[in-house]
């Protein structure tokens, strides 16, 4: 779901690239904003959108870093690889 929200989506929209239901998506979703991995916001078209904080990419780029370390293989989105591994 984080690698997914490295751009701006809608509920619907990770609930269906996760393959998840309300109720799976709710305890993720409230999980990573509490440790502050996802951010909530309004879209401009009044729906609320997510989307993965620099916190989160930091995490993301960590958990990578350390699976190549392990040489543990995860299918990573390629948009998303971009994403993470810009460092400010």
């Amino acid at each position: 779901m984080l690698y997914y929200c490295s751009e701006p989506r809608l509920a619907s929209q990770i609930k269906s690239y996760c393959e998840i239901d309300g109720i799976q998506f709710n305890k993720f979703t409230d999980h990573c904003i509490t440790r502050g991995l996802l951010r909530k916001f309004f879209s401009q078209d009044g729906l609320f959108s997510y989307v993965v904080t620099d916190h989160g990419k930091e995490t993301l780029a960590t958990a990578q870093e350390v699976m190549k370390a392990l040489e543990i293989k995860v299918a990573i989105p390629e948009n998303a690889i971009q994403t993470i591994q810009m460092k400010p």
